[in-house]
């Protein structure tokens, strides 16, 4: 049932336009703990940029990509922006 759910989550050979081999990228992608290990800005190196599109409030955008653990926005935000 885990496998129906999430997929494949074996690594595949794939060839690029000049037939060359590479790995073919299968989901979900799984990391390592570190990749959320505290950093400079939360768990990112550099800060949210300053000018956001769509009016995007760059707190939520601060708390969303540097200090999420959980969640994201609440739900329908964007229908808000």
């Amino acid at each position: 049932l885990l496998q129906t759910i999430m997929g494949n989550q074996e690594s595949k050979q794939d060839e690029d336009e000049n037939g060359n081999e590479q790995q073919k990228s299968q989901y979900p992608v799984i990391g390592n703990k570190a990749i959320m290990s505290k950093k400079k800005n939360g768990s990112t190196e550099e800060p949210v940029q300053e000018k956001l599109k769509w009016n995007c409030d760059r707190k939520i955008a601060v708390r969303i990509c540097c200090h999420n653990r959980h969640f994201a926005e609440n739900s329908g935000y964007w229908r808000s922006t």
